[in-house]
């Protein structure tokens, strides 16, 4: 990944740290509990996403509290840039979101061709 660095000039700098985003988000930032409430048009399904690992190693799970807890594997954790994936082949489900701050994702839940947004906040 190539990286360019350009002098911000101090007040510059204190404003974009200041502002609560990293200037590139680190991403051992994805490890941890997150959650959020997926809403269908029907009934509303609160889920945890639980991400171990760091850099590039990622594991995880997805868990349907609303649907008897349903711990649901994630086969693929990817992350490029502020942009994070999840596959889901056994729901058939994808997630892509990006991260709008350290500690919330904002994005689209998609499966079986239907698309409905998600927000994911961490836990602390």
């Amino acid at each position: 990944m190539p990286v360019v660095l350009k002098r911000l000039g101090v007040a510059l700098a204190a404003l974009v740290l200041s502002s609560g985003l990293a200037l590139a988000q680190s991403k051992s930032d994805l490890a941890g509990s997150w959650d959020g409430t997926l809403d269908t048009g029907g009934p509303k399904l609160r889920l945890v996403l639980d991400v171990k690992g760091s850099a590039g190693a990622y594991t995880g799970t997805l868990t349907s509290v609303d649907q008897a807890g349903a711990v649901i594997p994630i086969a693929t954790v990817a992350i490029e840039g502020d942009t994070v994936r999840l596959d889901v082949p056994a729901v058939m489900g994808k997630y892509e979101g990006k991260f709008a701050s350290t500690t919330k994702l904002t994005g689209t839940w998609s499966q079986l061709g239907m698309s409905f947004p998600l927000e994911l906040t961490k836990k602390p």
